[in-house]
């Protein structure tokens, strides 16, 4: 019976792990925009390490379950029209706009670096999938599975920002960026850090929040 009840033990343990990990679904990275935005078209399938592209209908079907609805014009003007090329906000964290001070660049260079040896990335919804301005709000992660939105926050190249109820890692976000913070790294310098919170300097501008 003890023997049954570990065998029954680890079968949950199997369940509980796939199904965390088709949360998870590959794409491939197009270009990285600034420090927070992406373009990516999603994979049906690795292969070899090989993203391999879905169908046209296969991946309008793969976006509608991502909550991306094709043709419905959103408050930038912007219409869901492509279904191969997603604007994708990463969730949890804020990267500083292009033009404050070299921030903006910095950490654009720094996600560039951080994904461009990833022939494919894994990216995960969470309860708000897209935001007003229709773009797939998304954490991401690399080929290996570890979590870029995290290590942005940690390395000091973005600020915590949660964007509505997608707060699901909102503990060991604030955790990395309170350890960039301590650490005075990059954009928490005191010399020559952040001046502005690109939330703040958004809302200035009349930009995107």
């Amino acid at each position: 019976m003890k023997a049954l009840n570990q065998v029954f033990f680890l079968c949950l343990i199997c369940v509980f792990l796939v199904s965390c990990e088709e949360t998870k679904i590959p794409a491939k990275v197009l270009k990285v925009s600034d420090g927070d935005t992406l373009r990516v078209s999603l994979c049906e399938k690795i292969v070899r390490g090989k993203c391999v592209p879905y169908s046209h209908d296969s991946q309008m079907e793969a976006l509608m379950r991502l909550g991306f609805q094709p043709n419905i014009k959103y408050k930038n003007g912007d219409y869901g029209k492509s279904p191969h090329i997603i604007k994708l906000r990463m969730l949890g964290m804020d990267a500083p706009e292009t033009q404050q001070q070299d921030w903006g660049k910095k950490a654009t260079e720094f996600l560039k670096q951080e994904l461009s040896n990833d022939k494919y990335i894994f990216i995960e919804t969470d309860i708000e999938p897209r935001d007003r301005y229709g773009r797939l709000l998304a954490y991401v992660y690399d080929s290996k599975g570890i979590s870029i939105n995290e290590k942005m926050l940690r390395q000091g190249y973005a600020e915590l920002l949660i964007l509505g109820a997608n707060n699901k890692y909102a503990t060991s976000f604030k955790a990395a960026e309170a350890y960039a913070k301590q650490h005075e790294l990059n954009i928490w310098s005191k010399d020559d850090g952040l001046e502005m919170s690109p939330y703040k300097y958004r809302k200035k501008n009349n930009g995107k929040v």
